[in-house]
């Protein structure tokens, strides 16, 4: 457990799961084995982790590692397969179904989750410019997104 964790109430975290600095868990979230989660990430209410692909009663098997990058979002109820990855930065919409890896800075929604657009440091959607991108809400504007752009919103 990261410093500055904040993990709300009624959560559940299994004994093979790490959480980095900052990281916030809302309310009525189960964290299970497998799960390695970075810095600054915010995971929505009700959110659903799964790391299992073929579950079955009385049958243990080795968790799948599901990873959640620096900085991701995972909005409320939103489900998530055993085995991927949350890239940096990306957004993944309340109620998606992420099956397979989300690249860093996307914005994701529906079932089974689709890449719609990209988002900010801040979490605003970009918009397209000739040639960079413009966040909608703060001030960043550049010819692509990065772990080192800054945004006054961020």
């Amino acid at each position: 457990m990261g410093r500055k964790a904040n993990i709300c109430d009624h959560c559940f975290v299994e004994n093979d799961v790490v959480l980095g600095d900052e990281v916030t868990v809302k309310c009525h979230v189960a964290l299970w084995d497998g799960l390695r989660v970075e810095d600054k990430v915010f995971i929505g209410p009700s959110a659903v982790f799964a790391n299992d692909k073929h579950p079955r009663s009385w049958r243990h098997v080795t968790a799948l590692r599901t990873q959640l990058r620096q900085g991701c979002s995972i909005g409320a109820g939103a489900v998530i397969l055993p085995g991927v990855e949350v890239g940096a930065y990306a957004m993944v919409a309340a109620g998606a179904v992420v099956t397979k890896d989300v690249p860093p800075f996307s914005l994701v929604v529906g079932n089974p989750a689709a890449v719609r657009g990209l988002v900010c440091v801040c979490g605003a959607p970009l918009v397209g410019q000739p040639g960079s991108w413009l966040c909608s809400k703060g001030d960043w504007e550049g010819v692509e997104p990065s772990e080192y752009m800054q945004c006054a919103l961020a």
